[in-house]
């Protein structure tokens, strides 16, 4: 049987299908949950982060020692088992939620944990944090999404070669080597801002450099054991990072809107969710994404009802994976459809888009243009809802000070509306991709968002919040 392949590159012909069904930055099903709630979950915390990434350094230092001691010797299999699991799998679960800017509170954190994973995992930082925005903006939509990593009909070679790094790794590095010389691939060109592309010549460039170190160190040393401890974990230590990583998406739906439909969330022990940080519960992190690693848990107790059933364990997962392979060979379009298994929407709860309307709040524009929004009562502090009106909508905010704030609604970069996002420290932070706004001058404050938003004036009269949009063309 001929089968025709689909083309999954994001340069071509699916990118304009995709555009032309209305599924690139399209409005994305969420679950409802308590606003007050929601906001609670996304508080940031340092405490979990550090407690875990100290561990996860003392059981790097801890394997490494035992396996330097012990080189030469049969002992060192297991101590450089041990050593390259945590070096070349745990770290992706590091890169990825530190990549995300939500594991810890204070940014250089994040950062700084982030850069390090990201060698470890044998990923170039900036692109690949660029990438990863894409992937969470258009979800396993085929022509857009450049982290598909399981594609119609899918391979079993692929991913036992992945174990060992074989499949991604040397793709990664002549993307590097080709960053290196200040060249860039076609997808990388798709997704990346130009501003970004000095960033990414100059960590491909720290890259190279540290593994020509590598290399030299090996030379003098007239050993290779510096290679196991840098450079190769990245290889034989992926096992884990792969083994979680199937269970993610593989053999879901492509091109749906709705997350509970294209991943999978399933049941871990305690072990488990710490080497992989709570990423488990994946659908969840993909519907709340600013919800940190810690409160996973929690939020997936809220959304439950909404949600089907979890997987069991790597078992029924797997079990569904290969089940899906085997029927691809001979229907390469056959996916698993959990549609039926979907719960029907629940009334009891409200959403997290909160959203008041020009004419449910009885408003209407005065003469001097001042439009009542909603009530003082609506707002907490440290809290941001949606007003509505006409054509228009907006982002209305209350400050740790108890002022008032109005802004443009939309996030500049991608038109996720801001009123799912968490209010700290005078910013509003983009719940899709977590770029953030000064709420006092709408600036643009960390990447990936890049243009300012309008301020509109924003008043309280008589327990009654009140805004002055500001005309089109002004600032």
């Amino acid at each position: 049987m001929n089968t025709v392949l689909r083309d999954y590159s994001i340069v071509g012909p699916e990118r304009r299908a995709a555009f032309d069904s209305g599924l690139v930055d399209a409005q994305w099903y969420t679950s409802p949950i308590d606003r007050e709630k929601l906001r609670l979950l996304m508080d940031r915390r340092n405490g979990p982060a550090i407690r875990d990434t100290l561990l996860w350094f003392a059981l790097l230092a801890g394997s490494g020692y035992l396996a330097h001691r012990s080189w030469g010797s049969w002992w060192m299999l297991p101590a450089f088992f041990v050593y390259g699991t945590l070096y070349g799998s745990v770290s992706d679960s590091r890169w990825h939620e530190c990549g995300h800017r939500t594991a810890f509170k204070t940014a250089w954190m994040n950062d700084a944990v982030y850069f390090l994973a990201s060698f470890m995992v044998w990923r170039e930082a900036v692109s690949w944090r660029w990438s990863h925005i894409r992937h969470h903006s258009d979800t396993i939509i085929v022509g857009r999404d450049p982290e598909i990593a399981f594609q119609r009909p899918m391979s079993a070679r692929a991913p036992l070669k992945e174990l060992v790094g074989l499949t991604s790794n040397p793709g990664e590095t002549k993307k590097i080597l080709l960053n290196v010389i200040g060249r860039f691939t076609p997808d990388e060109l798709d997704y990346l801002p130009e501003s970004e592309h000095r960033s990414v010549i100059r960590t491909a460039r720290v890259y190279v450099a540290v593994w020509l170190g590598v290399f030299g160190l090996c030379l003098v040393l007239r050993t290779v054991e510096p290679l196991m401890f840098v450079v190769l974990p990245s290889f034989y230590g992926k096992w884990l990072l792969v083994s979680y990583g199937i269970t993610q998406h593989a053999g879901l739906a492509e091109n749906a809107v709705d997350h509970r439909l294209n991943s999978r969330s399933i049941r871990m022990n305690r072990l488990h969710r710490y080497l992989y940080w709570n990423m488990n519960f994946h659908t969840e992190h993909h519907m709340f994404p600013s919800v940190p690693f810690h409160a996973l848990p929690a939020l997936s107790e809220a959304t439950k009802a909404d949600f089907p059933p979890q997987y069991s364990g790597f078992r029924s997962a797997y079990r569904e994976i290969w089940s899906v392979y085997r029927r691809q060979k001979t229907e390469p379009d056959y996916f698993v459809d959990r549609s039926a298994l979907l719960p029907r929407p629940r009334k009891d709860v409200r959403t997290p888009i909160s959203v008041n309307t020009g004419e449910a709040a009885g408003s209407s524009i005065g003469a001097d243009g001042w439009i009542r929004a909603a009530r003082s009562s609506d707002l907490a502090y440290n809290d941001v809802i949606r007003f509505d009106h006409g054509n228009d909508t907006f982002a209305i905010f209350r400050l740790d000070d108890g002022q008032v704030r109005a802004t443009d609604g939309l996030c500049t970069h991608a038109k996720v509306h801001l009123c799912g996002g968490a209010v700290r420290d005078g910013q509003i932070e983009c719940p899709k991709h977590h770029g953030c706004f000064d709420i006092e001058t709408g600036k643009a404050v960390t990447r990936p968002v890049t243009v300012d938003l309008r301020i509109h004036e924003c008043r309280e009269v008589d327990d009654q919040i009140e805004i002055r949009p500001t005309k089109l063309g002004q600032p």
